[in-house]
């Protein structure tokens, strides 16, 4: 069965572009100032990185990292887990299947996460509310453009947040 979520934007969809760069704004905005205010407790070899590393050599890594984190973790995954929990939960009506979606894709972030943060950098539990906020909560913003918009709203934020962020975070560790 189909559980209607869609790689491009309705034809009649207004602002199917907008929606996106709003997101992409506000989470750039909003992990830049995290890692500010988390600055001390930062990895130094992520400090050393986001200051000395040109902005633009930073940008097309994270970009090609972004590119392929929306066609593993939501595209593949996230979608999967969807079709697997709605095919699987057809016998009990309770659960709608929009409760379904948010809860795949929550699974599929922790995934994510899991494996391209916890696994390579274990971090103490008091850096866990920054972790949290900086890379598990962006991609259920992800997600959410995802389920409402197409999987194109969501690379298109995805990516568009790095030519925010880089150059922001940047300036803002580096004083």
């Amino acid at each position: 069965g189909r559980v209607g979520l869609r790689i491009m934007p309705r034809p009649d969809e207004r602002h199917w572009a907008l929606t996106p760069m709003i997101a992409a704004l506000g989470v750039a905005l909003a992990c830049a100032g995290l890692d500010r205010a988390f600055r001390p407790a930062l990895d130094p070899a992520y400090l050393n990185a986001m200051v000395r590393q040109p902005w633009q050599a930073r940008t097309a890594v994270y970009m090609a990292h972004a590119f392929n984190e929306e066609v593993m973790y939501r595209l593949f995954l996230g979608s999967l887990l969807a079709n697997v929990l709605i095919l699987f939960s057809k016998a009990r009506r309770d659960i709608s299947d929009g409760a379904l979606l948010w809860a795949a894709f929550v699974l599929a972030q922790g995934v994510n996460v899991a494996i391209n943060l916890w696994s390579v950098s274990p971090a103490p539990v008091s850096v866990l509310p920054y972790q949290m906020l900086r890379y598990f909560a962006p991609g259920m913003v992800w997600a959410g453009l995802y389920i409402r918009r197409g999987f194109m709203a969501a690379e298109t934020g995805h990516l568009t947040t790095h030519l925010i962020f880089q150059p922001l975070v940047g300036v803002l560790l580096s004083h």
